[in-house]
This record gives structure tokens, C-alpha cells and sequence, in this order.
């Protein structure tokens, strides 16, 4: 692109998500940038382990609270923030991975200045929907430093007042610690910055929800670190005071814990409060004053032990996640219990969480083959379209059958029993018909705890009136738009992103079994759900052009919004992969395992040009399956 007077426009905007999501696909081409995006992540990052709201050519930036606004929020959006950081550093280390082990102990990397502060723990458990305050004056602060330092007043800076610089090992242990210091013992990743983790469809799980999903990737990052750590040359790595305390904390609290003893709730909240505690002294330590000068060397057994304790618990919660179907749980939700403890409730089945677990590569082949075959005979396959919805299909609930009570169950209790009698409306009403109903007025439980107190009712009589609301309304299984829209991410609804994302997920266990029959069952696999791509289909089945990306396919209807949605990303990774090129020690190499014979050309070649070579395939006569020579050419 060139502007008016012909000058070349370099230029790059968007949020978190959309940025590193194209740019990984975009490495495959041009893999001498991948060194430089993986800088680009790691200079945005937030000292308390988030990244900033959008990445642009100018800098970081953060979402403003508005108290005039009703739809102003603010928050960290964390979605795919692990697993798109491990992508890029594998993508680095099949390119150069001697330079990237060698530089694990560089501090050249800067740090966004994000003006949010993450709450105490104690704010946070008591009410995790509103776990960050906005600081006005730090932000007025950048701004007005903005306009002599330009997008550098957005970093962390020192006490010389220069940037701050870290190494890669700080930042690993910042994103690291973050995530498990809000692990829920069998529950998952907790949802607590006030912003969705993954799919922001389920953007009501923000604040009690758990994720499954976050795990799993964290899962994969923590085994690529391990084997990275094992391969560097370095023997310790300096990180500052504070950084070093969080590490060592935090990883002697998950060596000293078998992972299997915290899935009772009553061991859930100990073990819990000592990692709230743990991460709330270093965030609190870095809101006040930045990277402390002290330095302290973590050696590189200690460092690798740590991350070993993280993957074992990382590992028995996703276990714990299986349902008897085959299928993983994505998301959970978590209950304070009256005695303190903390109780974990599933939700109903998610394509996300499969993607999830196979993309973590935890499972071994054969469970692999029997996950993927639970979810073509499972509630999340539509026949029609030949592919996967993201939740089950259900009937919402009408007007009418929403907000009705029991009146038997209702006059179990007292309190109510009597104010129904009277006729006071104040928490409860029996209609005509002799139905019982809840305050129309009441939004929220918060409001229904108002109106107990306003009766003076005592702890035992409000808790068994707030239960029975939970089982009138269920909001704990509320997941957001994802639970009450029929179209975009909602019920019924192909997200034709999400399936290639199963696509690449299914492909990478292809390319990774040594075993011939494995390795035959799982291309069938892959390629079944590649048949379900828009681009094998006619017009009137797919219901638009079929060479278009479009983001989804409500039930009933024919593909939904288009235009270039994060489908063409993976779509791009697992066209290398069945092409069989992919890189090694920095040495590319062409092995066709999964390319089918019917792609070549009647002459038998079929050709390509990666990275401006180009490459010709020869099929060997006679062969149904391709057994190929490769020429490369410039």
C-alpha cells in the first residue's frame, strides 16, 4: 500500500487477539520476523502478567473508563494470550532455537504501563466482577508524558526514568504466575480481570467463571518451557527481587501439594488463599515501585522443577475435567459454600474445550481418536452443514415459563410462606393461578440480599431463600450471549473458526504419530472434518460463495459475515502442514505424510512456492499413497 505521494504505508493495528492470531500464520512466510514479534508481545506486556487491550505501530493501548458510558467496561481481555505466546516461540525455536535458549537471560525487553490495578485477593474473592480500579492520575500522567516521549511514556520505566528493561525469563514468570495463581483445583483458570479469557461469547462467565480452556494451553506452554530451560546453555537466570520471591513462593506451594488432595472444596480455599496472598505481594510491589534494582539469580533447576510442579497440577485438573462421554469440560463456574470451601459446578459440553485438550497434546493417540469420534456422534455435530456447532442446540424458555416458582417450595420457608400470605410483594408474589414468582424488579442476587436484610431475616432463613432463587433462575451456568443468541457464537451456530481451529489441532497429532495405523486413523479424522469446509461445498449448500471466509452459520441459514476471520489463519498453518513442509534446526523439510494423491496433476507433480522457492513435488509411480521426490528451485 502506498499513499498519495507514493510513499510505501507500514502500519499494523488491532487488538491483542487479531494481531499476534494473523501474524502466526504470517511467520510461516516470512519466518525472519518471527524473532521480532515475539519481541513485540513481550515489550506489551503488563508487569502483573496481561497484555494491553490493542497492539498498534504507535504502541500499546487500554480501554478508558467512561462512568458517563453504560457500555464503557474496562478489563484484561486474556483470550489466547498463552497459547498464541507459545506459538510464536515455537515457531522461533524450529527456526533458530540456539539463539532463543541463548537469550533467556537478556533484559531487552520493556513493559506496558497499563494504569489498572488488580485488586486485593480479598476484594477479588468477595466480589470477582469487579476486581480492577482504573488510576485516573497515572493515566493522565502517560498521557501527558506522551507528548515528549512519545509511545515509550506507555512502558514501565526505571528509577533513572528510562525504560525498564526485563529478561524473557521475567516475563515468562510474570504470564506463568498469573495464571497459576488464580488456578481452581479442578475447576480451571479463574476468570477474574473482569474480562473474558477465551471465547468472549461467554463473557458472563467473567468474574465466578472457570477456565478449562486456558489450562490446556497453558498445559502446552509449560512442556515447550521445560524442554527449552533443559536445552539452554545458561545455568541461572537473574530476574528482579520481587520476581524472584513470586517464583519461589509460588512454586513451593505447588511442590508441597499433591494435586489430587485440593479437589474436595473444603481444601480448595487454603490452598487458594496462599496463591491470592502470593500474587497480590508482587503486583503490589510492582504498582509501587516498578522492577525493584535488585537482581537475585533463579538457577535453572530450581526454575525447571518449578514449572514441572505447575504442569503436574496443570495436568490433574484437566484430568479431572473428562466427562463420561469422552469429551472435556471448557468452562466451570465456582461456589463459595457457607462453610467456606469452594465448589466447583460443570456447564454443558463446548466444542472449544475439545480443541483445547487436543491442541494441549496431553492425550495420547488413541484417546485422541476417541475424543474426535464422542464429538461426531455427540449433541455438537450438524448433519446438515457437515461440521461442528459450538454448544448443543436447546429451546430457549418463553416469556412466560421464566421467573416461576414452586409455591410449594416457596412456603417451606417461612418467611416467604407468611409474606405471601399478607400480600407483601417485596421478594415474592403468587399469581392468579396460584404460581409464585420473584420480584420482577430484582436484577441480580444482590438485589433479592437487599430486600432480605430490609426483613431482618436471619442467615439460615436468607440462604434458603437465595438457593431457591439459583434454582429458579440458574444464573450460575449464565454464560453471556453464548447461551441466549441463535446466531453469531451463539446456539446452533457454526463458528467456522473454531473448527479450524479442530482441524489444526486434529492435524498436529497427524503430523506427530510414528505409528502407521494411528497415523491412518487420524488423517481420516482430519480430513472428515475438513470435509466440512466451506470450500467443498456448493453454493446452495453452504449458502454464500464458497471460496469466502465467513464467520458463521446459524442454524437454518446459509454462512453468516464475511470477510477475513481468523479461519483463514489456520487454514493457511494446515495447508503447510498437508503440503508435509515444515522446519527443523532452521532446515526446512518437505514430508507429504497426509497429502492426498488425488491433488496431483495427471503427470503426477504438484507444485508450490514457500518463501519465494520454488517447490515441485514427483508422486512415484504406480503409488496410492504419495511417496514423493522434491525439487526446490529459486
Amino acid at each position: 500500500l502506498k499513499d498519495r505521494d507514493g510513499n510505501r504505508m507500514l502500519s499494523y493495528q488491532g487488538n491483542w487477539r487479531d494481531i499476534f492470531q494473523n501474524w502466526e500464520a504470517l511467520a510461516m512466510s516470512w519466518p525472519g520476523f518471527t524473532e521480532g514479534m515475539t519481541a513485540k508481545f513481550l515489550n506489551a506486556m503488563t508487569g502483573d502478567g496481561f497484555n494491553p487491550y490493542r497492539v498498534t505501530r504507535d504502541g500499546i493501548d487500554w480501554e478508558v473508563q467512561e462512568p458517563d458510558n453504560p457500555w464503557s467496561n474496562i478489563g484484561y481481555w486474556g483470550d489466547h494470550q498463552v497459547i498464541y505466546l507459545a506459538k510464536l516461540l515455537e515457531s522461533w525455536s524450529r527456526y533458530d532455537r540456539k539463539t532463543l535458549a541463548a537469550s533467556l537471560d537478556s533484559p531487552i525487553y520493556s513493559t506496558g504501563n497499563v494504569p489498572y490495578r488488580i485488586k486485593p485477593y480479598a476484594d477479588v474473592m468477595n466480589n470477582p466482577r469487579d476486581t480492577i480500579s482504573f488510576d485516573y492520575e497515572r493515566h493522565e500522567r502517560i498521557l501527558e508524558r506522551e507528548k515528549t516521549e512519545g509511545s515509550d511514556a506507555r512502558l514501565v520505566h526505571d528509577a533513572s526514568d528510562s525504560v525498564a528493561l526485563v529478561s524473557m525469563t521475567a516475563k515468562f514468570v510474570a504470564i506463568i504466575g498469573a495464571k497459576m495463581s488464580n488456578l481452581v483445583p479442578g475447576g480451571g483458570s479463574w476468570l477474574n480481570t473482569q474480562r473474558p479469557e477465551g471465547n468472549d461469547a461467554n463473557n458472563a462467565l467473567a468474574g465466578w467463571g472457570l477456565s478449562v480452556v486456558t489450562l490446556c494451553y497453558l498445559r502446552r506452554f509449560l512442556v515447550f518451557l521445560i524442554g527449552l530451560y533443559r536445552d539452554s546453555p545458561l545455568t541461572s537466570y537473574s530476574v528482579s527481587e520481587e520476581t524472584a520471591a513470586f517464583f519461589g513462593a509460588l512454586s513451593r506451594t505447588y511442590r508441597e501439594t499433591e494435586p489430587e488432595s485440593l479437589f474436595k472444596p473444603a481444601a480448595r480455599r487454603p490452598f487458594m488463599d496462599a496463591l491470592g496472598s502470593t500474587f497480590e505481594a508482587f503486583r503490589e510491589s510492582v504498582y509501587r515501585h516498578g522492577y525493584s534494582p535488585k537482581s537475585r539469580a533463579i538457577p535453572r533447576d530450581e526454575l525447571v522443577s518449578g514449572l514441572e510442579a505447575f504442569l503436574a497440577h496443570a495436568e490433574a485438573t484437566i484430568r479431572a475435567n473428562r466427562r463420561e462421554d469422552g469429551l472435556y469440560h471448557s468452562y466451570n463456574t465456582m461456589e463459595v459454600l457457607p462453610d467456606g470451601g469452594l465448589e466447583v459446578h460443570t456447564l454443558t459440553e463446548m466444542l472449544e474445550g475439545q480443541v483445547a485438550v487436543l491442541s494441549s497434546g496431553m492425550l495420547p493417540a488413541k484417546e485422541a481418536l476417541a475424543l474426535l469420534d464422542s464429538l461426531k456422534s455427540g449433541r455438537l455435530f450438524r448433519a446438515d452443514q457437515y461440521s461442528y456447532i459450538l454448544y448443543p442446540e436447546k429451546e430457549l424458555p418463553s416469556f412466560t415459563e421464566k421467573n416461576v416458582v414452586d409455591s410449594r417450595e416457596a412456603r417451606k420457608i417461612p418467611l416467604l410462606a407468611a409474606m405471601l400470605d399478607k400480600g407483601d410483594k417485596s421478594i415474592a408474589h403468587a399469581d392468579s393461578r396460584g404460581a409464585c414468582h420473584f420480584n420482577p424488579d430484582f436484577r441480580n442476587a444482590r438485589d433479592l440480599d437487599g430486600a432480605l436484610a430490609r426483613t431482618g431475616a436471619d442467615e439460615a432463613t436468607s440462604r434458603a431463600v437465595r438457593e431457591l432463587y439459583e434454582r429458579t433462575f440458574n444464573h450460575r451456568s449464565f454464560t453471556g450471549r453464548s447461551g441466549t443468541f441463535y446466531a453469531y457464537e451463539g446456539l446452533g451456530s457454526i463458528y467456522w473458526h473454531m473448527v479450524s481451529k479442530l482441524m489444526l489441532a486434529v492435524q498436529e497429532y497427524c503430523l506427530a504419530e510414528r505409528d502407521p495405523a494411528l497415523g491412518k486413523a487420524l488423517a481420516e479424522r482430519y480430513y472428515d472434518v475438513r470435509k466440512g469446509i466451506g470450500f467443498n461445498k456448493k453454493p446452495d449448500e453452504y449458502g454464500a460463495f464458497p471460496t469466502d471466509p465467513y464467520s458463521h452459520t446459524p442454524a437454518g441459514q446459509g454462512a453468516k459475515q464475511p470477510g477475513m476471520t481468523g479461519q483463514v489463519k489456520e487454514e493457511i498453518i494446515t495447508r503447510w502442514g498437508e503440503l508435509g513442509v515444515s522446519v527443523t534446526d532452521g532446515i526446512v523439510n518437505f514430508r507429504p505424510a497426509i497429502l492426498r494423491a488425488s491433488e496431483f496433476r495427471p503427470d503426477g507433480t504438484l507444485e508450490f512456492s514457500w518463501c519465494g522457492a520454488r517447490v515441485k513435488y514427483r508422486l512415484a509411480a504406480g503409488s496410492e499413497q504419495p511417496s514423493v521426490t522434491a525439487s526446490v528451485s529459486r
